[in-house]
């Protein structure tokens, strides 16, 4: 008899996702949506992109305070940069006015969502991030980024 689970991994090493880029790559995500929010929450055209652009602002302070909990005490607080795209898509926003304004940064923002769920998706995968502690973190917060996700592709 043979019982298979793919919650145990024989291989420690067979992990492939370092901890800390895991924390690097999520945290430069989850700034870039709060540069999303910011710019969304400039001018909303709807009770509901205000409710929304408030509780994502929570919920990335939240989250990114939680994930610099997960780091070992003697490290600072992750600090990062946009990558280019990011840099090169706020740039484009910025120079879009009206309803187009709105719907790109709805449109950035769903994507966004995308690549977090994905970034968490493969942290939680047999051979995702090797710290369980911050593996186990990451397979808590995908059912909110997922109704993050949700949320935004409704006000579309």
């Amino acid at each position: 008899m043979f019982c298979i689970s793919s919650c145990h991994k024989e291989d420690a090493e067979g992990y492939a996702i370092v901890a800390h880029d895991f924390m690097v790559n999520v945290t430069r995500e989850q700034t870039f949506q709060m540069a999303l929010a910011e710019r969304l929450g400039k001018n909303p055209s709807r009770q509901k992109v205000e409710e929304i652009v408030n509780a994502r602002k929570k919920f990335s302070a939240n989250y990114i305070s939680e994930l610099n909990s997960l780091k070992p005490s003697s490290q600072n607080p992750l600090q990062v940069s946009f990558s280019d795209e990011q840099t090169n898509a706020l740039r484009a926003i910025d120079q879009i006015s009206g309803i187009s304004h709105e719907d790109k940064l709805l449109k950035e923002l769903m994507d966004s969502d995308q690549v977090m769920i994905a970034l968490h998706v493969k942290a939680v995968s047999n051979s995702g991030v090797s710290d369980e502690m911050v593996r186990n973190w990451a397979e808590q917060k995908l059912p909110a980024l997922r109704e993050n996700l949700k949320e935004t592709q409704n006000l579309k």
